[in-house]
């Protein structure tokens, strides 16, 4: 956080300080459970509980408070715009900015450029870390900048006009969008939709900046048309694409003005390059070099949740792939596994969000299983089963699902556990880890 006093932040952010005071706030938070001495604690209306039943406690753990009532340190007729202006005071003491969007691939496509700035930019890089990239967690993450001079940030949305609020506070200099896939249905209104929402983020690049394009992607060319008045840099496999990948005699490789370059990840599946194609053309069009930018993001492991790969207790391998889905991803997450093994168990929960389509899109992916090559669809959803046709395996529960692998997997099994955030599918797995693999 920027090295101001509460006098100031009260002054900067249209606000009314209740107690004259030099002192410099270290962290601003939401989570009053969070706070401890020095901090500033947010109280936020619109969730799920309004931050100022929490004032007390915060209070009570060391920290200055900003909200709209009287009983705060700072007193202001809107905290959420409050927080916005702070965000925008950070931003402004940025130098080099990139955000990312688009329906998957935004974190790991994230974490492959933040391994590459931190290695080939002189200061460290502030990077979105956990779920914060929405509108609440995109300004939060831009009040932790203190000496950091660029940002890595991923701008998420579940409907229309939410990119375009947090890009017009972002302000990037590279905006980059993975693809456009069906997830977020019911908020974006269709595929048609998805397009439109995440193409939001092109117009607020800087003046002189990059829109990253998936090539590969039918929305291509409504969004170059929409990026005009910046340059655009594309990525895919298409022979078109800027940054191509392309298969070489010892797997993937990378070309780009001349360049060819072996692709090499620590990150498992086919579709991880179409991240690293993005993350490349990230780097290059914030002037790092080819070479130096694969090197580092070689080393990028995968995360909790995002396609780690775990031991279980009964000696079988788990892709743990469980923190998020829709139907592309779904798909990409089964090919990965049946990579692994042509016999590989696939542990499906219910992908949320996609409105009226859902019930179709279930049944679909049930189908999709079966004919890709699933020899065993275990699932928590009926309308996957469904699909499948005979033979799935159809529970009620997490647990149900989890005592099933426990008394049916062993060591040359390979399992593949995925579904929606609200699924919680890593409860079927949770109890029986051994370790990593």
């Amino acid at each position: 956080m920027l090295e101001r006093t509460l006098m100031r932040w009260a002054r900067e952010v249209g606000g009314k300080l209740h107690r004259r005071s030099v002192e410099m706030p270290k962290r601003v938070l939401m989570n009053s459970a969070d706070c401890t001495e020095g901090d500033l604690f947010v109280a936020l209306r619109g969730g799920r509980r309004d931050g100022h039943e929490f004032i007390a406690d915060a209070k009570a753990r060391g920290a200055r408070v900003l909200g709209e009532t009287n009983e705060c340190d700072i007193q202001v007729p809107d905290s959420m715009a409050a927080l916005r202006a702070m965000g925008a005071i950070h931003r402004s003491e940025l130098q080099w900015v990139v955000a990312i969007t688009g329906s998957m691939g935004k974190t790991t496509t994230r974490r492959l450029v933040q391994a590459a700035f931190n290695a080939c930019m002189p200061k460290p890089t502030l990077a979105t870390q956990g779920n914060y990239n929405n509108h609440l967690g995109v300004p939060l993450t831009l009040t932790r900048a203190s000496t950091e001079r660029q940002a890595v940030l991923e701008l998420g949305a579940n409907h229309q006009g939410e990119i375009d609020q947090l890009a017009r506070l972002v302000r990037p200099h590279v905006g980059a969008i993975t693809l456009a896939g069906p997830a977020h249905l019911e908020g974006f209104g269709g595929l048609a939709g998805v397009v439109k929402g995440k193409g939001e983020i092109l117009d607020h690049i800087e003046p002189g900046g990059t829109a990253v394009l998936n090539r590969d992607d039918a929305a291509f060319g409504t969004w170059a048309a929409r990026a005009s008045r910046v340059n655009v840099l594309s990525f895919g496999l298409d022979a078109a694409a800027d940054v191509r990948g392309q298969q070489g005699p010892r797997g993937w490789q990378v070309a780009y003005l001349g360049q060819l370059l072996d692709l090499e990840l620590s990150l498992e599946g086919d579709h991880q390059i179409m991240n690293a194609l993005c993350a490349l053309a990230v780097c290059l069009a914030s002037g790092l070099a080819l070479d130096e930018s694969l090197k580092a993001m070689s080393g990028v492991m995968p995360e909790s949740g995002r396609g780690r790969t775990l031991r279980l207790t009964t000696g079988a391998n788990l892709i743990d792939d469980s923190y998020n889905a829709n139907p592309q991803a779904m798909r990409a997450a089964i090919a990965q596994l049946l990579s692994q093994s042509a016999r590989g168990i696939a542990v499906l929960g219910s992908m949320y969000e996609l409105g009226d389509s859902a019930d179709q899109m279930h049944r679909e992916l049930g189908a999709y299983c079966k004919s890709a090559g699933v020899k065993t669809l275990v699932t928590t959803d009926p309308r996957i089963a469904e699909g499948f046709g005979p033979g799935a395996q159809q529970f009620d529960s997490q647990s149900e699902v989890a005592a099933w692998i426990e008394a049916n997997t062993q060591g040359a099994d390979w399992l593949l556990v995925k579904g929606s955030r609200g699924a919680r599918m890593e409860r079927c797995f949770i109890d029986i880890i051994q370790g990593e693999t």
